[in-house]
């Protein structure tokens, strides 16, 4: 039986190449767009289920080539890394992660097609083909238009929800987003998307006070580029019945009573006509505004000059000309807002014991024109470690294969450079949200989907909160997973090829028996046999 010898030997070998083939898993975009002069990470996430790497943590990318392996990052050998991307590459490895940042992003990134490779140092007869899968990067000069959406009651002093999102690829320094309207119970939330697209979202009520009023929302990105959207909201008029009130109950006759109708009206160009059913009656009139509320910060006329942040016992700690400012806080402060718009937020980075204040803000116009604020110093409550993340709750007994939706929760005072997360266990998707709170606090939460890995017995699931210059906490949950989701992998690529195998030999049976049964007939007679020959 050499030909059936023959065909299991191939069939074995094509079923071993197969498992090898199926034992890795690499994902990532194929293409990706980023913004020149912005940040661009590459999401990049591996899995395995045999022929582990030795050093799971150790990842290399490289450029895409026939003959050599330029690098685009190596943290062991930086200096091998190829100019155009040199100094400008970090990775992120844990929880079998391959991303890349590269930052800022220049125009000779423009069509490089580049890869990543886990545990480049060992390389084996079973070692997986890295460069196969790879991704083409596209440098664009215009940063995409932000979308605007108006939900709610459109009617002249009603509530309503105002949405500004923009899509973007630097998710590790996204984009602000600003909006011409006061900004009430306001939210901004991080989520990513498909292809390695990010969305931030910024949420805010606005009181509608015109029938006819434009929103402007604006997104500034990373190294500058900017871009706006505006979306008029056209809103319905309402008026409330008359209302007529007096003085007194007891009207007498050659003795002045003072009688008021009033009308409500939500549009100050829709100012009603009163008239009385007696037309001798001496009248008058008068228009006021209630129920809204006024905001006057500034006179448009004359601009702040500048904001500057003291401390109460003297010394300038932020002023627009470094010059000013005190040696200890050189460097370490800055204003986020607009003091023109009313927001005067200062960032202090790098906190030092000491920096407790009282620190006061005052502005200036002009030259001369000084002006100070009524409880406009704050004292800062320094604490040694950041609070313990907030995990919500996990069923104790879940079952292999099973996804399980999960959220970590910190607070914190630097909206500018939110905690990170990371968590024991890849996620089929994330998100993160950053919701504003009283007193200046912040909440960041991740909330992530994940599938219980195969393997009876008790797990641990882990989010780890990173914050800003590397101080971290971490929440711990355990839960038993029950099954094993690998195992019925493992054995279904082995099924598949004895399925196909089988086949096979059916159809090598097939054949030899119908050849045996042919050798059984009557040969043809001499003269069929030469028909046609000479």
């Amino acid at each position: 039986m050499p030909g059936l010898s023959h065909i299991l030997l191939s069939f074995y070998i094509l079923g071993y190449i197969f498992c090898g083939s199926r034992a890795w898993h690499v994902y990532m975009p194929g293409n990706i767009k980023g913004l020149v002069g912005s940040c661009l990470v590459i999401p990049c996430t591996f899995d395995y289920y045999s022929n582990p790497p030795r050093r799971p943590n150790r990842v290399v990318w490289y450029q895409y080539n026939n003959h050599k392996y330029p690098k685009v990052h190596d943290s062991w050998y930086p200096s091998e890394v190829i100019g155009i991307f040199y100094r400008k590459t970090r990775v992120f490895t844990y929880n079998q992660k391959c991303s890349l940042e590269i930052d800022p992003v220049t125009w000779h990134h423009h069509r490089q097609r580049i890869y990543p490779w886990v545990d480049p140092e060992n390389i084996g007869r079973y070692t997986h083909r890295f460069f196969d899968k790879t991704v083409t990067i596209e440098v664009v000069s215009r940063p995409e238009t932000p979308s605007i959406m108006i939900s709610g009651s459109m009617k002249v002093g009603q509530p309503v929800l105002v949405q500004c999102t923009v899509y973007h690829t630097c998710s590790t320094n996204p984009p602000t987003l600003s909006l011409n309207i006061p900004l009430r119970s306001h939210s901004l939330t991080h989520s990513s998307t498909s292809g390695g697209t990010s969305k931030t979202t910024l949420t805010t009520t606005l009181n509608i006070e015109n029938d006819h009023q434009s929103v402007e929302c604006s997104v500034r990105h990373t190294g500058g580029l900017t871009a706006k959207a505006t979306k008029t909201l056209n809103a319905e008029c309402s008026f409330s019945p008359l209302t007529i009130s007096h003085t007194s109950d007891e009207f007498l006759e050659g003795q002045a009573s003072k009688v008021s109708c009033t009308a409500s009206y939500t549009c100050p160009k829709h100012i009603p006509t009163l008239t009385w059913n007696y037309g001798s009656m001496p009248a008058s009139t008068d228009t006021s505004k209630r129920g809204t509320e006024w905001s006057f910060p500034y006179q448009e006329d004359e601009p702040v000059t500048r904001g500057i942040w003291s401390k109460k016992s003297g010394g300038v700690i932020y002023h627009n000309a470094p010059s000013y400012v005190v040696d200890h806080f050189k460097g370490r402060t800055r204003i986020l807002g607009d003091v023109n718009e009313g927001n005067c937020s200062l960032e202090i980075d790098d906190i030092k014991p000491f920096d407790n204040g009282p620190f006061c803000f005052h502005a200036e116009k002009g030259n001369n024109n000084r002006h100070r604020f009524n409880n406009s110093c704050v004292f800062i409550v320094m604490k040694a470690s950041p609070g313990k993340p907030v995990m919500t709750s996990v069923p104790a007994e879940i079952y292999a294969g099973s996804t399980i939706t999960v959220s970590c929760s910190v607070t914190h005072t630097c909206p500018s450079h939110p905690p990170v997360f990371s968590w024991s266990v890849p996620s089929l998707s994330s998100e993160v949200t950053h919701t504003s709170t009283p007193q200046g606090i912040w909440q960041t939460t991740s909330t992530i989907t994940f599938m219980a890995a195969g393997g009876d017995g008790a797990k641990t699931l882990t989010c780890t909160a990173i914050w800003w210059r590397g101080k971290q906490q971490d929440n711990t949950v355990q839960l038993t997973v029950k099954g094993s989701s690998s195992r019925a992998v493992a054995i279904a690529v082995p099924v598949l090829i004895v399925v196909i195998l089988a086949a096979v030999v059916g159809v090598v049976f097939y054949r030899r028996r119908k050849r045996s049964d042919d050798s059984l007939r009557r040969p043809p007679r001499p003269e069929k046999r030469f028909v046609g020959k000479p």
